[in-house]
């Protein structure tokens, strides 16, 4: 499973300087898990989102706890393209789940040959 550190976040930390530094702002909640307001570097959330999508378990290390979550929703600026905030969903283990997963056909079908 993919790790990602992150660090909490306090409720006054200006946002539009923290993205500024390259910082990406989110919060992890569930049915159980009060919502946690976080913080990490845009760059380790991209490769962990590029290699995980929204379907693969992701483990946020946040100090000495961790936390398996799937991502839920990445808000991107539309102008810049650059993550703006992400939303973490925290599963629960053992509890049913149902994602989306996505399919890419590859290949040509025989009839497109003919």
């Amino acid at each position: 499973m993919l790790k990602l550190q992150v660090e909490k976040r306090e409720a006054k930390e200006d946002l539009k300087a923290m993205r500024a530094e390259g910082i990406v702002p989110a919060v992890f909640y569930g049915k159980v898990q009060e919502p946690v307001s976080i913080k990490m570097k845009e760059g380790d959330f991209i490769r962990a989102y590029r290699e995980a999508g929204e379907s693969a378990i992701i483990i946020l290390e946040v100090g000495d706890e961790e936390h398996e979550v799937l991502v839920h929703d990445v808000t991107v600026d539309a102008v810049k393209t650059k993550v703006q905030h992400v939303d973490f969903y925290a599963i629960e283990r053992g509890k049913m789940l149902s994602i989306d997963v996505p399919i890419h056909f590859t290949g040509e079908a025989p009839v497109e040959k003919d």
